[in-house]
């Protein structure tokens, strides 16, 4: 009974491993096109940073900017920092792109609200593909030469 309890641990827990990396990817390839589709179908503009909005995580609030266009649409960036941060934005000029058909929908065309979540999502599985690849070698190197011995 104890060595099935195992088996059935060892498998969940190998299929939620394989899932996430599997979804972090994906993910990461909807985060990309949604960049894409933003850059391709909104028009591009400029807006202000006039103040900030905060939002509660676990034990600590965290900031974003939020800006407004010379049409006088208001949109709060993705990427959530500390208030200082936040603070010493006011009065810059930022990108943002807006939607053609509702002026008052858009976004922040920053880097952080933009591409890093995309690129950070993108590479992680290159990351764990290099390790395990490097292990490997590691450990066919390591059976080769004691191979070699005998």
């Amino acid at each position: 009974m104890k060595k099935v309890l195992l088996y059935i641990f060892g498998y969940t827990f190998s299929a939620v491993i394989i899932l996430m990396v599997c979804a972090v990817p994906v993910f990461g390839v909807y985060e990309l096109g949604k960049t894409t589709w933003y850059l391709t179908q909104f028009e591009h503009d400029t807006g202000t940073v006039v103040g900030c909005t905060g939002k509660r995580f676990k034990h600590k609030s965290k900031y974003a900017y939020v800006v407004e266009t010379k049409n006088g649409a208001r949109i709060t960036g993705r990427w959530y920092g500390s208030k200082s941060h936040c603070e010493r934005q006011k009065g810059k000029t930022v990108a943002v792109l807006i939607n053609p058909e509702n002026k008052q929908e858009g976004v922040v065309n920053s880097f952080m609200d933009r591409w890093f979540l995309p690129l950070a999502l993108l590479s992680l599985p290159g990351l764990f593909l290099y390790g395990y690849l490097k292990k490997r070698k590691e450990k066919y190197k390591s059976a080769e030469s004691v191979s070699e011995i005998e």
